[in-house]
């Protein structure tokens, strides 16, 4: 297919998905204590084998340089006083010596928010899932997040860069950006005009999943409450299809009309300079750039997933595996779930619902679309909550907060998950995972600014070769600092100046060669 036939498509799954029904059961309370997301600076709790002498836990004490300050009796734990930043090395410490059964802070337990939302919790039918509530809002954590964003309502604004919004959805018309005159900001790059109104579902579906309308005593609830607008830009037709020249078009009017995160439901199978410069020129207005990894179930990344300054989402599912039809690859930056996700469709009738039997105002679909306005709706709350963030600064909070749902040593990246599953209220907390390990990502460039195919990036004793793309990952270095070198036969040889890895996160570079 020539460059200027490029089509891209919906990041929809393409199969029907052999997944069993799955009912859940009824959700928590409003007020539900276990959440937690913080700890008392300073203190450590600390319990002894049954058998340790006062003298000898006193002579532990000492040399920690800890001091009792109190206790649970019925337990056999202590509160101890340790400096305010020595709380992990205390407990480092105490949990080499044999006779500490274990040593933990001191966590902050918060009541945790449910909204009214009647399908946050209680089951709704969908045409294919079965009966189903948002699961995934309680997995990601979202409560936790919410408890100390529920009362932000600002201006920031989520593009939906997709096939459109039904902006008149009860679950969504109060949460659509709107000009002083009531008009809807969005604009319609298919019809070329300002109507954003979705044809086709999958928009609609992605931005409730954004920024539903939440406890609104309707329907479902977004990740990101009440906090942030939802901005349409329709840039894909009724069946889910559109062109590069949309797709840029969008990008870059969601950047240029004020839109602090991007999300982009859709991909295509090649590199493309145009869609790369688009992403970077909205990565210059300090925009974050969310997009869908694919959904072939191969190590490949869609585009503009596998572009420089895009963050790559694979999906997951009830139980933190990685999906079946979820694309991976080194790309990758973080996971959500991305499998029976309910949330908004049109109310009238569209092509999803005439041609593959999807219900109108609410129903369930699959797909890697489905996790990156997790991802997106998570960063638009964090950047409302938190406006000193900048696009960098939010990414990296997404992915240091992230569970290590594979295991990975170090906290570090994995292929597959990237940095982990999102967990909202961890990142609103700006509580991070521990971590040792972390990466430098990028991409190696021309003079021109075109990617160099066969270049060899270096730091700390580890290479990576580059593809056509450019780009390359060199993945969980120890945290330290570092000198990134590319190296092209053609091209010539280009050192970073010295950078330092943060870790359980990307160090996003690019790096430009001589010629």
């Amino acid at each position: 297919m020539s460059k200027s036939r490029w089509v891209l498509v919906l990041a929809l799954v393409a199969a029907v998905l052999a997944w069993s029904t799955l009912t859940w059961a009824a959700g928590p309370a409003a007020l539900n204590a276990g959440t937690a997301n913080s700890f008392v600076p300073g203190e450590v709790l600390v319990s002894f084998a049954p058998s340790t002498s006062p003298a000898a836990i006193g002579a532990l004490h000492a040399a920690v340089g800890a001091t009792v300050t109190g206790a649970i009796p019925g337990l056999g734990v202590q509160v101890v006083r340790v400096p305010s930043g020595a709380e992990q090395a205390a407990i480092a410490r105490y949990e080499a010596d044999p006779m500490v059964r274990y040593a933990e802070p001191n966590l902050i337990f918060h009541a945790t928010y449910a909204p009214n939302d009647p399908y946050y919790a209680g089951l709704y039918n969908t045409s294919s899932a079965g009966a189903i509530n948002q699961y995934w809002l309680p997995k990601i954590n979202a409560p936790a997040a919410w408890d100390s964003t529920r009362t932000l309502s600002t201006s920031l604004m989520v593009a939906i860069v997709d096939t459109g919004v039904d902006y008149n959805h009860p679950d969504l018309t109060a949460k659509v950006a709107r000009n002083a005159s009531g008009a809807v900001i969005g604009y319609n790059f298919v019809a070329g005009n300002a109507d954003p109104k979705d044809d086709d579902g999958h928009g609609t579906h992605c931005a409730g999943i954004a920024a539903a309308a939440t406890d609104n005593a309707t329907g479902v609830a977004g990740a990101s409450f009440n906090s942030v607008k939802i901005m349409p830009v329709k840039v894909l037709d009724a069946t889910g299809s559109g062109t590069l020249t949309n797709v840029a078009n969008g990008i870059l009017w969601a950047a240029n009309n004020g839109a602090k995160v991007i999300s982009l439901s859709l991909g295509a199978g090649s590199y493309s300079q145009t869609i790369q410069d688009a992403v970077t020129a909205a990565w210059n207005k300090g925009t974050v750039i969310v997009a869908a990894a694919g959904n072939d179930g191969r190590q490949t990344i869609s585009y503009p997933g596998g572009s420089l300054y895009a963050l790559a989402v694979a999906a997951t599912d009830e139980t933190d595996a990685t999906a079946s039809f979820s694309n991976w690859g080194i790309d990758i930056g973080v996971a959500a779930p991305g499998v029976h996700v309910l949330s908004t469709m049109p109310t009238y009738s569209v092509y999803l619902n005439t041609q593959y039997g999807y219900f109108t105002n609410y129903d369930s679909l699959n797909g890697t679309s489905m996790a990156t306005p997790v991802i997106a709706g998570t960063a638009a709350m964090l950047m409302a909550n938190d406006p000193t963030l900048t696009n960098t600064a939010t990414v990296q909070l997404l992915q240091r907060t992230a569970d290590n749902v594979a295991g990975t040593a170090g906290g570090g990246w994995d292929i597959h998950y990237g940095y982990g599953r999102v967990n909202s209220g961890n990142a609103v907390a700006k509580v991070y995972r521990s971590a040792t390990a972390g990466s430098f990502y990028g991409q190696v460039v021309s003079a021109a600014g075109t990617p160099i195919n066969l270049a060899t990036v270096s730091a700390g004793g580890v290479s990576y070769k580059t593809g056509s793309n450019g780009m390359f990952r060199l993945a969980n270095l120890p945290v330290g600092t570092y000198t990134v070198t590319a190296v092209s036969k053609r091209y010539g040889t280009t050192t970073a100046a010295t950078m330092t890895i943060v870790p359980g996160a990307d160090v996003v570079l690019k790096l430009v060669t001589p010629k």
